[in-house]
């Protein structure tokens, strides 16, 4: 392992975490609860190393921790918590693996405790040499803890890497070890489109600070590369995004799944032919399509037995 460089400065604020981007892109297969649990340690070890230099080990008071997490103060079960840190000592992390058998391999957590309302662990210094290096991205913990699907943390954290440039392509079978897929899963495209791609983009377009979209590029029928297009939202356009969420939270208590019907609307397929490109179940999307079909008929140009017409509704 090579040295440490003391003259490396660490710079992470309060509500951000410093990864290394290794570790982002490390083939992990991880639920969202130890996805969060390993970014809240990695984030509070680097806090202590840049206040005290390195130590054995690294302690969190267990009620920071649950808040950090999106758990209650209040929550006194603390088995889940355990089990899912505990995953994290029986999974490694590799990078700079080659084909000649060199590379490095850790574990995520060396160890850990749990006693009196401290939670404490260490880091392999493996680890700990790689959180010190460049080469990292900056994620914000507020955004990662909002995320429910493991996916959708590994798809954002991803993403979030190649930020300034806004675009990033990755090939189909390096894409699912990423999302931390083994390979026989959801061999059907179809599948694995509605389990993980459009779980992640959809979540992360209605959570967090990016708006992504995707292209399939195929070879002849057959897809082989994802390509992710995305922009960064301002402050005006989450305001914005967030309150046609809030309308899409009123119509499903009205409503519930069914709330195309208010609108006459089948919610679950693509009304094509007045240029409607979304196909999935209801979710901000469909607001959008409603304002769009609204705007229609104000001017016009969109008929009532139009909407009614079930010849117009593509599945």
């Amino acid at each position: 392992m090579e040295e440490k460089n003391e003259e490396i400065k660490i710079f992470q604020k309060k509500n951000e975490i410093r990864k290394h981007n290794s570790l982002i892109r490390c083939d992990n297969k991880l639920t969202a609860l130890q996805r969060k649990s390993f970014n809240i340690l990695i984030k509070n070890s680097i806090e202590q190393i840049k206040e005290d230099g390195l130590k054995r080990y690294y302690t969190l008071n267990l009620a920071e921790y649950k808040e950090n997490i999106g758990y209650s103060k209040n929550d006194k079960n603390n088995v889940d918590i355990r089990d899912s840190i505990k995953e994290l000592v029986n999974k490694s992390l590799e990078w700079n693996l080659d084909k000649f058998g060199n590379g490095t391999v850790a574990p995520m957590l060396g160890g850990f405790e749990i006693k009196n309302g401290i939670l404490t662990w260490s880091l392999s210094p493996f680890l700990e040499d790689k959180i010190l290096k460049d080469g990292f991205t900056i994620l914000k913990l507020k955004i990662l803890t909002s995320l429910d699907s493991t996916y959708s943390i590994a798809l954002y954290e991803l993403l979030q890497q190649w930020k300034k440039r806004k675009w990033v392509k990755f090939e189909l079978k390096e894409f699912k070890k990423l999302m931390g897929i083994k390979e026989e899963q959801y061999k059907r495209m179809e599948l694995f489109k509605r389990k993980v791609l459009l779980i992640a983009i959809n979540e992360i377009n209605e959570k967090t600070d990016l708006k992504v979209y995707y292209d399939d590029i195929k070879m002849g029928t057959k897809i082989t590369d994802f390509k992710f297009t995305f922009n960064v939202l301002s402050i005006n356009e989450i305001r914005e995004r967030d309150k046609k969420l809030k309308e899409l939270e009123n119509y499903i208590k009205i409503y519930g799944v069914n709330i195309g019907k208010k609108y006459n609307i089948d919610g679950w397929h693509t009304l094509t032919k007045y240029g409607l490109k979304y196909r999935g179940k209801i979710n901000m999307n469909f607001i959008e399509s409603v304002d769009y079909i609204l705007k229609l008929k104000e001017e016009k140009l969109l008929k009532e037995e139009d909407i009614k017409d079930k010849k117009d509704i593509i599945v």
